[in-house]
């Protein structure tokens, strides 16, 4: 988490940069997180789990290049996608999070998609030349 003129990954304002580092490091916030979670799945217009037959390094890997391709794909639709993890990145809640989609696997990633009610200027990023490799 850094300011916006920093150039690329999360931002925050400059003067609330500090205080939301500090309170992201500090302060345990699972349950108002979770409630806030709960209200954006409700409100979701879509829910989607992406999950996978087994649950090892290879298949997180293929999980990922999957999550590439529903997120392009997404994109090219004008759908934007955010996601719901906390319930997948607590070990004891993936099994809920199976047992609420009948399903068999090892859920991966949740995620919302939806068309946006208005335009989101694009998270800054650096410049290719800065992170190719060649």
């Amino acid at each position: 988490m850094h300011p916006w003129r920093q150039g690329d990954g999360l931002t925050v304002s400059s003067w609330s940069g500090p205080i939301t580092q500090w309170g992201v490091r500090t302060l345990d916030m699972g349950r108002s997180m979770g409630s806030q979670d709960k209200n954006l799945a409700e409100s979701a217009p879509l829910l989607a789990l992406l999950g996978s037959g087994q649950d090892d390094v290879r298949v997180w890997l293929e999980a990922g290049q999957g999550l590439q391709r529903v997120l392009l794909t997404a994109w090219q639709l004008g759908l934007q996608a955010s996601y719901l993890n906390p319930s997948l990145q607590v070990q004891s809640l993936r099994p809920e999070v199976q047992k609420g989609v009948e399903g068999t696997g090892s859920p991966q990633i949740l995620l919302r998609l939806g068309y946006p009610l208005e335009e989101v200027p694009p998270s800054p990023r650096r410049p290719l030349e800065n992170v190719l490799l060649g």
